[in-house]
């Protein structure tokens, strides 16, 4: 089946810190997509700004960006409230989800096991402590405002927010009667402006409401601002539900994916009862319904099981709603043809992973990577991978498979890359061409063996290598270079017996028998227990006999 997937265009740039997770959720949405052996229709756009055609929900499923009504057979993906938590809701996103306009799905929320919801809240409130953890990047942690205690706070969102649409109010009269009501009651309250607003008409009211002496204007961490004050105030703002994960009281404006966790005010004349939040635990629903929201009804894109589970649930729906059958099939050419299908879905992903991880930034790499490496385990187009990577840790991890695996060919692809990589060295250099020796390439290994070797950083090693592989082709003509490469070895590496034994036997060749000796000695006084060394010892030592009786047959 094909699934369309509208891919927004910041998607691809690399060096935006703020996308990272969009990335992150669309590898982990490919790669559910890619077990699922659907054919993926990538269709790349602008947020906002282009309007593509909607698919017909009987040509496939659609997995529709920042959608407010997606439509029959279509889910919104978009990012949620947190780093990581991001929908796939088949009615879109904020006020418009699901959630939000479902009263029996909130209903349901409500008995969400206990246990669950307390360990998820606990651990978002140690990230929020630990990692000043929110959607978007935070001050240092500090005491607000010199430690001022708040009755109100008031985070602000940009002014032009699609999601404000769901307010009841524009957010300067929120300001001015928030203003209003704290001087009134003589209660201070603090707002934030949101780091992305860039409006004229919301400075301006900043600046007015800031002339107040109960209003503050703060840029401390959302933390700070929520542990300090006795109540928020939220439109649909992500703030609202960090809040909530505080056990703060929350008052909301709008109607979002959180509201009915919330008190809502109706209208700006009942603002008092904002600032007379009483004190007290948090009530059990609303940690329910929370725990719900956190850990059931958003999914972690950095969890590829609970990812994959989520589609896999909604390819199924769709399948279910085109009639098309979703059970196992007993018609062996029918299995075939689909893992053919599944076969050419998960080459395709490979293509697209590479091109993720071209673009990607360093923070998504490693992710990338992990499926990358996992599929390459799974021999899903390993020799393209090795081409089109060139990060060293991860061919190593590529070479280490092979070798584990005992596939010498495999390796040979392997070391090859790492050899034309541009940092490699003469110690990649060499490497590849043992294992051209090892496959039984011969001519290839001495021709790599000998750029290796004419290397600036060339190892003794394979000096000695190249010499010996001199000596087994040529014998006695290829002598005079084996003993060259012996004394470049023997002058970087005097304790090398193998760079000895090399001189000896080039020196045995060329009949130099006395400093073929004075060489073989020193490789026997540096490895005693080497049976080549003493051997050739013995060879040298018996040549030298015969010379002399030779010279002198008395």
């Amino acid at each position: 089946m094909k699934v369309f997937v509208d891919v927004p265009n910041y998607f691809w740039k690399s060096d935006d810190p703020d996308r990272a997770d969009v990335r992150t959720a669309y590898v982990s949405l490919f790669a559910a997509l890619s077990r699922l052996g659907c054919e993926i229709v990538a269709r790349p756009f602008r947020p906002f700004s282009d309007t593509l055609n909607t698919p017909d929900p009987a040509d496939g499923l659609h997995y529709a960006y920042h959608a407010r009504n997606p439509g029959p057979g279509a889910y919104c993906i978009k990012g949620a409230a947190l780093p990581d938590l991001w929908y796939l809701d088949p009615q879109g996103y904020s006020g418009w989800c699901a959630l939000a306009r479902d009263p029996s799905l909130q209903a349901e929320s409500a008995a969400y096991d206990l246990a669950a919801a307390d360990a998820v809240i606990d651990s978002y409130r140690r990230r929020f402590q630990t990692e000043n953890l929110s959607r978007y990047a935070q001050p240092e942690r500090g005491a607000a405002a010199s430690g001022e205690r708040f009755a109100v706070f008031y985070p602000l969102q940009v002014n032009d927010d699609e999601v404000l649409k769901l307010s009841r109010f524009a957010q300067f009269e929120v300001l001015e009667a928030l203003t209003q009501t704290a001087e009134r009651l003589r209660r201070p309250v603090v707002v934030k402006r949101h780091p992305l607003c860039g409006s004229e008409h919301i400075a301006r009211a900043l600046d007015e409401a800031a002339r107040s002496a109960f209003v503050t204007v703060s840029e401390s961490s959302i933390h700070d601002l929520i542990a300090s004050s006795g109540a928020v105030l939220a439109a649909n703002s992500g703030v609202g539900l960090q809040a909530l994960v505080h056990g703060a009281p929350v008052f909301s404006l709008a109607a979002s994916e959180y509201a009915h966790m919330t008190t809502p005010v109706a209208a700006l004349s009942a603002l008092d009862a904002v600032f007379e939040a009483p004190p007290g635990p948090q009530p059990e629903r609303i940690r329910r319904q929370l725990g719900f929201l956190l850990n059931a009804y958003w999914v972690n894109v950095r969890d590829e099981e609970a990812v994959f589970e989520r589609v896999r649930s909604q390819v199924e729906a769709w399948r279910a709603l085109q009639g098309v059958e979703t059970g196992p099939h007993d018609d062996e050419d029918r299995q075939r043809s689909g893992l053919l299908a599944m076969e050419r879905r998960s080459r395709d992903m490979v293509d697209h992973m590479l091109r993720l991880h071209e673009m990607a930034g360093e923070a998504d790499k490693a992710g990338i990577e992990t499926l990358l490496l996992r599929s390459y385990r799974l021999e899903i187009r390993p020799e393209l991978i090795v081409r089109r990577m060139s990060d060293r840790a991860f061919l190593t991890r590529c070479l280490a498979h092979r070798v584990k695996i005992g596939d010498d060919a495999g390796a040979g692809v392997v070391t090859a890359r790492l050899a034309e990589l541009p940092d490699a060295g003469a110690d990649d250099v060499f490497a590849h061409a043992r294992q051209l020796y090892r496959l039984g390439r011969d001519g290839e290994g001495l021709a790599v063996l000998r750029r290796a070797a004419d290397m600036a950083d060339a190892p003794a090693a394979a000096l000695v290598f190249l010499g010996r592989k001199l000596l087994n082709r040529e014998r006695t003509p290829g002598a005079p270079a084996a003993l060259a490469l012996a004394d470049r070895a023997i002058a970087m590496r005097p304790d090398h017996g193998q760079a000895h034994w090399l001189k000896a036997r080039a020196l045995f060749l060329l009949e130099r028998l006395d400093q073929a000796h004075e060489a073989a000695v020193t490789a026997v006084d540096l490895d005693p227990e080497d049976k080549a060394f003493t051997q050739m010892l013995q060879r040298i030592e018996a040549a030298r006999s015969a010379a002399v009786v030779a010279r002198d047959p008395s």
